[in-house]
């Protein structure tokens, strides 16, 4: 079968085109496995004056010396440094005075005779801009001291010529005797009355009811102070009729014919308590009497009796 002139044209273009696309195929298969160069930075955000590191990666070694631009490339250089033996990079620069915003950083790299761009260059990497914070006001040095108002400055309490003020007692446990002395003293209470040896009386002498050494209840007044009652008085002197030796008695008129004092008047006291006891008995007794009887009138059986 013998081709045509226009299919031996066909099959020249096909072949062409396939070689062509063979070789198209492998360049973009080599681009595509070249390590491109990168670049990144430790702050992703900083402030004017300040200072930013960062790395970058897969340069050239033959190349030129690689530049970084602040937000592109026709900006100045911040940064310039030869890459190492296996194409890194290590660099820091300062931020410029420029406003609060996003920013870019661009790296580039030119071939050493040709000054092109390397192959993956220009590299970026992102950059905010921040405002610098406000500086906090101090007081200076010499500056005077706040003044404190007159009533809330502390003041020194007077102390009595010849007095000296009394010591604070380590003391967290119970008090003493003198404390607790001086606390009674304090707050008014009535101090302890000392018995005292009685006196009889001209009356009692002339009647001879007075007992010499009888121990009497006494004590001072103290002004201001108000005494505790007695147990007489606060029971309204209901034992002073059997006090043998007291001015009030249950038995008015003349005492001469009764014995003053002594085991007599002691006796007849348990002797008329006896003779009441007996007395209530008995009318007990006959009271209840009276009482079966009358029920016994009336026909009602007392339980417990047997009919």
């Amino acid at each position: 079968m013998e081709l045509t002139d226009v299919g031996r044209r066909r099959v020249g273009l096909i072949a062409m085109l396939a070689v062509t696309g063979a070789f198209a195929v492998s360049a973009a298969l080599a681009y595509a496995c070249t390590l491109q160069p990168t670049l990144s930075l430790t702050e992703g955000s900083a402030t004017p004056g300040s200072t930013v590191s960062g790395t970058g990666e897969f340069f050239s070694k033959t190349g030129g010396p690689v530049q970084l631009h602040f937000n592109s490339l026709d900006s100045a250089v911040v940064w310039s440094g030869r890459p190492s033996a296996v194409g890194r990079i290590a660099f820091a620069f300062e931020v410029p005075d420029v406003a609060p915003g996003d920013y870019t950083i661009v790296a580039t790299q030119a071939a050493l005779g040709t000054g092109r761009p390397v192959a993956g260059t220009p590299s970026r990497a992102p950059l905010t801009v921040v405002a610098a914070p406000a500086p906090v006001a101090q007081a200076p040095s010499g500056a005077p001291a706040p003044r404190v108002p007159e009533r809330d400055r502390p003041r020194a309490v007077p102390v009595p010529p010849g007095a000296s003020p009394a010591p604070e007692s380590p003391r967290t446990g119970p008090t003493s005797e003198t404390d607790r002395a001086n606390r009674a003293e304090s707050i008014g209470a009535a101090p302890v009355s000392a018995p005292a040896f009685n006196t009889p009386t001209a009356k009692e002498s002339a009647a001879g009811t007075g007992t010499p050494g009888k121990a009497r209840s006494s004590s001072t007044a103290t002004p201001g102070a108000a005494s505790a009652p007695s147990e007489r008085s606060a029971a309204g002197n209901v034992w002073d009729g059997f006090d043998a030796g007291g001015e009030s008695s249950l038995v008015t008129g003349d005492r001469g014919s009764l014995p003053a004092s002594g085991p007599g008047s002691e006796l007849g006291l348990g002797l008329g308590l006896l003779g009441i006891g007996l007395v209530g008995i008995v009318g007990g007794f006959l009271a209840a009497a009276v009482r079966r009887r009358r029920k016994a009138e009336q026909g009602i059986t007392p339980p417990g009796s047997a009919r």
